[in-house]
């Protein structure tokens, strides 16, 4: 077979291997993949990668305790793997087990002076609801390591969520220091800057902007800012009224209508909800989050899905003129791929917190299933920030979802949810949008 041939000729290529592995997932099935990745494990010097792989594929899978094993392995053959790490601690949070954290607490123990295991440790807590046990684990790894870029910011940032502003901002300075390009650290920086009312804060987002031109994040406290001082660029940058549309899908052919579609795809979707629990560090509150990338599912539900909504990408994209001064329109390009794409199922009280898409260019959200809801329940909002300031805040646009309709904004506009009191679920695809430009 094709794979057996990849084997013979690449004996040693770890990433050829799992590379191969994801290919065989999308084009033939995971069981093709799950034996591909074993005989693959069995050839490397080193197999935490694969192992990490197979753990991703069990997860996905729902096989939480395959995954585990897989992860721990994973771990236990490279301490300073921070992407098992990562999903191992997913996994343990979303299943409750009591084990969380413990992976990273034994690799700390092998690896004594590793800054990556304190940091990431601390952000590990941090996102779990400690941020008391996150300072506790700098402040160790301070002592132990010495203050590097990284453990002062992390520490910054922990001091942010504590309202401890003036700490805060002499742990950002010193980071900055040595680090003075680093994106996150400016626009931590500028996020305390604007919490404290300090609006003199270009001069760092010129920096931020220098580093990395499409930074949405950066452009999103760039239009915070000008919406403050009243610079009539903020209406320039989000033109809600040409950027935020609302658009229904069109009906697949194997369906006799988009409601009949989309129970369909909402049953199907259900199964992909393995996790109980909301996920580590998203925007996600009182709800779940499918794994990997929702688009290379194969299932014809989600294929039928995805044609759709190229047609309504297309549809909107062909209302906008290109604008070489925009940062949005100066992207538009001559095609488009999706750059990431997802489900979440919210359940009673759920909501998304409000966040933009630091990696995007066109954001959507279809709406597949909806709760019945009173007034602003369950509406996608659009403007108020996650800065939580206060009078200052400003909710531009609310839009009250329909099923079998898509939402699209520019990937730096802020959002969120409005919670809703239903016991139904709220059932949403979300993606990212990328321009494609053609080679002449």
């Amino acid at each position: 077979t094709e794979s057996q041939s990849f084997i013979e000729r690449y004996t040693r290529n770890t990433q050829g291997y799992i590379n191969q592995s994801r290919a065989l997932a999308v084009l033939e099935s995971t069981d093709v993949a799950l034996n591909f990745l074993e005989q693959a494990k069995e050839l490397v010097d080193e197999s935490a990668e694969i192992e990490h792989e197979i753990g991703l594929i069990n997860y996905e899978l729902g096989k939480f305790d395959l995954a585990k094993n897989n992860l721990n392995k994973a771990v236990s053959q490279a301490p300073e793997f921070i992407n098992a790490h990562r999903t191992l601690n997913e996994l343990y949070f979303q299943s409750n087990d009591g084990e969380f954290l413990s992976s990273y607490k034994n690799a700390i123990q092998r690896k004594p002076d590793s800054e990556l295991l304190f940091h990431n440790l601390a952000a590990a807590e941090s996102s779990s609801g400690d941020v008391e046990s996150a300072i506790k684990t700098l402040d160790i790894a301070l002592k132990k390591i010495g203050k590097t870029a990284y453990l002062q910011h992390g520490l910054g940032a922990l001091y942010v969520r504590m309202k401890e502003y003036e700490k805060a901002e002499s742990l950002f300075n010193d980071a900055l220091e040595l680090q003075p390009n680093n994106v996150r650290f400016l626009l931590d920086q500028i996020s305390l800057s604007i919490k404290q009312s300090n609006y003199d804060c270009q001069n760092l987002l010129d920096r931020a902007f220098s580093s990395h031109k499409f930074n949405q994040e950066t452009w999103a406290y760039q239009g915070l800012l000008w919406r403050l001082l009243k610079d009539e660029r903020y209406q320039w940058l989000y033109n809600y009224d040409l950027f935020l549309k609302e658009l229904e899908l069109p009906t697949p052919l194997s369906h006799s209508s988009s409601q009949l579609f989309m129970k369909d795809l909402n049953d199907y979707l259900g199964t992909l909800h393995v996790s109980h629990k909301q996920p580590l560090d998203q925007s996600v509150q009182g709800g779940t989050q499918t794994m990997g990338v929702l688009f290379d599912d194969l299932h014809k539900l989600v294929s039928d899905f995805k044609n759709s909504l190229q047609e309504s990408v297309t549809n909107y994209l062909s209302s906008l003129c290109y604008d070489s001064e925009h940062p949005f329109l100066s992207r538009l390009g001559d095609n488009f791929r999706f750059s990431g794409s997802w489900s979440v199922k919210l359940k009673k009280s759920g909501h998304h917190n409000n966040h933009v898409h630091p990696f995007g260019w066109l954001s959507c959200c279809s709406y597949i299933s909806l709760p019945d809801t009173r007034e602003n329940e369950g509406c996608i909002k659009f403007g108020e920030t996650s800065l939580k300031l206060g009078e200052k805040e400003e909710t531009a646009r609310f839009i009250q979802p329909e099923v079998g309709k898509c939402v699209f904004f520019p990937s730096y506009f802020w959002h969120g949810t409005v919670p809703f009191s239903s016991d139904s679920t709220r059932v949403t695809i979300p993606c990212d949008i990328d321009p494609v430009l053609l080679m002449n």
